[in-house]
């Protein structure tokens, strides 16, 4: 790979440092890529479950004891995704390194 300056560059490595926080703890490239991965995990389960929830407020029929089970289960589910989207996010922006 060549950079901007014309000079040789490496590819990143797992264990690379993207960058030093204020406190002093060092972000790693792996880590960075597993924070992007949950993300992107977690949109799609808020993605999926309201799909769910909508589609079961939609249909015309009358509703049965399993629909409200089911759209407790995708709510719960989608509050979930919503806890971690922000303690992941809030893990690379406020520079806290959390265990996952």
């Amino acid at each position: 790979m060549v950079n901007s300056t014309g000079n040789a560059t490496q590819p990143l490595l797992i264990n690379d440092i993207l960058y030093i926080t204020p406190t002093g703890q060092e972000i790693t490239f792996g880590y960075f890529q597993v924070c992007l991965l949950t993300i992107f995990i977690a949109g799609w389960i808020i993605t999926l479950n309201t799909i769910v929830v909508h589609t079961l407020m939609v249909r015309k029929r009358q509703t049965e004891v399993t629909d409200y089970y089911v759209s407790a289960l995708a709510l719960t589910d989608g509050v979930t995704g919503l806890v971690l989207v922000y303690i992941t996010t809030y893990s690379l922006l406020q520079y806290q390194v959390t265990v996952m």
